[in-house]
């Protein structure tokens, strides 16, 4: 089965200015070449945003923030087209009927792990239950980014702290230490077995509130009917559970949204005095003449041109729209936490009437009831017994489902196989450093899944690109997730020479390209390097990628945002009745 994703045709789409850029991509190889400034980071960036990833710094100044990026890519011999505008996205078959849409990434990532058949699942920083991983951590390794990809930790995507310990099983997963039907039979025991967890906490809760209303039930209370008396305690059990129910959920709620506005707010006070600063330097140039001004700070000359005051005015408004933007986020979460504690006082409210309604029964109750007693708590216990018995027959059966898939995906772990995958991912590392000419004593040894570079200067950036190709190479020969693109943003890190640039070039084009595409961002081609199979784009035009010319073929866009947004009225409509 070919599992190759190919990226076909990347649109880039401002209608505020009405221009766009409309990328193709042709071959199997291609290399997006130009200077600083003339979009190469641009297309590759938004390639992955608008699959649904998040590239560091994806949204540059001057940019209009809501453009929107099309990307037109084949799967298992079917073509598809994502749509992105912000947070919401769409997926299109190739006749352009809508498949599925989300404004909550993480409603995208379950979207995009159904459609590559990513099975993988993890835990979230504050939850007990397993989540879908997303498209991020797919293709992280295959998408080396300029501004995050190149460092000391795993960080191309800016959405990587989502899930805890994620890069262990992401990056086994991905080599194919663990075949992708392991992660399916997990899941599928994870759900059966927060199923069982959540029966459990019922029964517990259950039995939590009788045991409270036996222990505040007083010795007197009158029993006119015992079938009557018994529907009552257990009507009062429920209540009870349901309000102690509520109170947990509006406590987690209220957790995650103090967190929130506690980040809002330290971004807040970050945006306003990067703001400040901005706005002190655009006065402090201003009020000077000369063509250099010097740093009172640092001692540095810096040029004062028009060129840069212009730059720092839209520095300046940009970070102003950010402190607006961030304010109103600020209010939304102010409320939010404020509608939350009213809510949660509610509740106790309610609980606390119910525990005065009891102790005005018992101040009420003549001595002469006393003799009833016994026969109350007994008809508590009866009650209980048979609220809990159903429940506690499903637990044991559903116990069993549980062990029996548990089993079923420790089938799949194989010692043998993760040595066999592991020994040829960690000497694919070696023999990939020495053919980028990683000095020996600055290679990894025995590198495990998850492993960056180990080297410094210009040698590290071919370190780290080795990695990348053992990865890939791993994932070719064992793995059975999708191939996607390799991605490289740019070649030219730490000052690398004409000759390791050649064979970063020339090791991507034997290893990779025989593979799966590449497209590659460069701002130099050594003239004795081998492009034959390279489709060249050339940029040459600085802070102009999008332009008029490709705006005029962006008809096609207009059906399928009006599906979209239609499409996403409707689920918010069905989400708001459903709450209602």
């Amino acid at each position: 089965m070919n599992r190759n994703v190919t990226f076909k045709t990347l649109w880039l789409v401002s209608e505020t200015e009405q221009k766009a850029k409309k990328q193709t991509f042709p071959n199997q190889r291609t290399i997006l070449f130009g200077t600083n400034g003339t979009g190469k980071s641009r297309i590759t960036k938004n390639l992955f945003w608008t699959l649904g990833c998040s590239p560091e710094k994806q949204l540059s100044a001057g940019w209009d923030p809501d453009f929107i990026g099309v990307l037109e890519l084949e799967f298992e011999g079917k073509t598809y087209t994502v749509v992105r505008q912000r947070k919401n996205l769409g997926l299109f078959a190739e006749n352009g009927e809508l498949l599925a849409c989300a404004d909550k990434m993480g409603t995208w990532d379950g979207i995009m792990a159904d459609k590559f058949g990513y099975k993988l699942m993890l835990q979230r920083p504050q939850s007990i239950s397993a989540s879908r991983v997303g498209i991020d951590y797919l293709t992280l390794p295959t998408y080396i980014d300029q501004d995050g990809g190149w460092g000391a930790k795993w960080s191309s995507f800016t959405s990587l702290s989502q899930f805890r310990a994620w890069k262990k099983p992401v990056f086994e997963a991905y080599i194919g230490l663990r075949p992708n039907a392991y992660f399916a039979a997990k899941q599928r025991w994870q759900e059966a077995s927060d199923g069982l967890k959540g029966m459990q906490n019922k029964f517990d809760t259950q039995k939590a509130a009788f045991k409270r209303v036996r222990e505040i039930l007083p010795k007197n209370v009158p029993v006119l009917s015992s079938e009557r008396f018994e529907n009552e305690l257990a009507d009062l059990g429920e209540k009870t559970r349901a309000l102690q129910q509520r109170q947990n959920e509006l406590r987690a709620k209220l957790i995650v949204a103090v967190n929130r506005k506690e980040q809002i707010v330290s971004s807040l006070k970050l945006a306003v005095e990067n703001h400040r600063n901005l706005t002190d330097d655009l006065g402090f140039i201003s009020e000077r003449n000369e063509e250099n001004i010097e740093c009172p700070t640092c001692g540095t000359l810096h040029e004062n041109s028009f060129h840069a005051r212009l730059q720092l005015t839209q520095d300046a408004q940009a970070f102003a729209l950010l402190v607006a933007e961030l304010r109103a986020e600020k209010n939304q979460a102010v409320a939010r936490h404020e509608l939350l504690v009213a809510e949660l006082e509610d509740v106790s409210r309610q609980s606390r009437e119910i525990t005065a309604s009891i102790r005005e029964e018992q101040a009420g109750f003549q001595a002469k009831e006393m003799l009833l007693a016994a026969h109350s708590v007994e008809t508590l216990d009866n009650a209980f017994e048979a609220v809990t018995s159903e429940l506690s027959e499903e637990i044991a059966t559903y116990a069993i489902e549980v062990e029996k898939l548990k089993d079923a995906y420790k089938k799949y772990e194989n010692r043998a196989r993760s040595k066999e995958v592991g020994d040829y991912f960690s000497n694919s590392v070696a023999w990939f450093s020495n053919k980028l000419n990683v000095p020996t004593e600055e290679q990894i040894k025995k590198t495990k899944p998850g492993d960056r570079g180990n080297s410094g200067g210009s040698s590290a950036p071919r370190s780290l690109l080795a990695v990348h190709l053992a990865m890939v190479k791993s994932n070719a020969a064992y793995g059975d997730t999708p191939l996607f693109p390799f991605v490289v943003d740019t070649l030219q890190q730490s000052g690398q020479d004409l000759e390791n640039l050649s064979s970063m070039i020339e090791i991507l084009n034997a290893e990779v390209g025989i593979n799966q595409q590449i497209i590659l961002a460069v701002e130099m081609l050594p003239e004795d390097v081998d492009i034959s199979n390279f489709n060249v784009v050339p940029l040459t035009t600085k802070r102009g990628l999008l332009n008029p010319e490709d705006f005029k073929e962006v008809g096609f866009l207009a059906e399928m945002m009006k599906s979209l947004k239609k499409a996403l009225d409707e689920k918010k409509l069905i989400e708001k009745l459903t709450e209602d």
